[in-house]
C-alpha cells in the first residue's frame, strides 16, 4: 500500500514512532523544530464525551485532540452522513495534531464510546 502519513510534533522532546512490521523510528525535536500546539482543541473527557460538541476549522488547518479520559481512545472522523474516515489512536493523556483537507461537515467520534462525538465544520480556504 502506498500510503503517506504526516506526523507533527507540537513540542520539543524525544519521541518513538512505531510502525508496521516492528519498524521503530526514534527522533528528537529541538529548538524551533516543533510546530507549536494549534488551536482549536477538542478534548475527550473523563465522562467519555467530547468538549466542545461543535467546532469550525478551515480546510487543512491543524487542530488538537487531547485524551483526558480514563483509557485509550480511537477517534474516527467521517464525512456526515457516513463514509470512510481516518482514525487516530490516543493513549490516556496523549495529544495528537489532526487536520481535515476537504470542506464539509464531519463527525469525529470515539470508536470505544460512539456517543462521544464532536461535529466539525470544515470551511474552504
Amino acid at each position: 500500500m502506498d500510503e503517506r502519513q504526516v506526523i507533527q510534533f507540537p513540542e520539543v522532546g524525544s519521541f518513538t514512532v512505531k510502525g508496521a512490521h516492528r519498524a521503530v523510528l526514534k527522533l528528537t525535536v529541538a529548538g524551533e523544530s516543533g510546530c507549536g500546539t494549534p488551536e482549536p482543541t477538542v478534548t475527550v473527557t473523563g465522562e467519555n464525551a467530547f468538549s466542545p460538541a461543535k467546532m469550525s476549522v478551515v480546510a487543512t488547518e491543524n487542530f488538537t485532540v487531547v485524551n483526558r479520559s480514563g483509557g485509550p481512545q480511537t477517534v474516527m472522523c467521517t464525512p456526515d452522513p457516513g463514509g470512510n474516515g481516518d482514525n487516530s489512536r490516543l493513549e490516556k493523556g496523549e495529544t495528537q495534531v489532526l487536520a481535515i483537507d476537504k470542506p464539509g461537515r464531519y463527525v469525529c467520534a470515539s470508536v470505544q464510546h460512539p456517543d462521544a462525538r464532536v461535529v466539525v465544520t470544515v470551511k474552504g480556504r
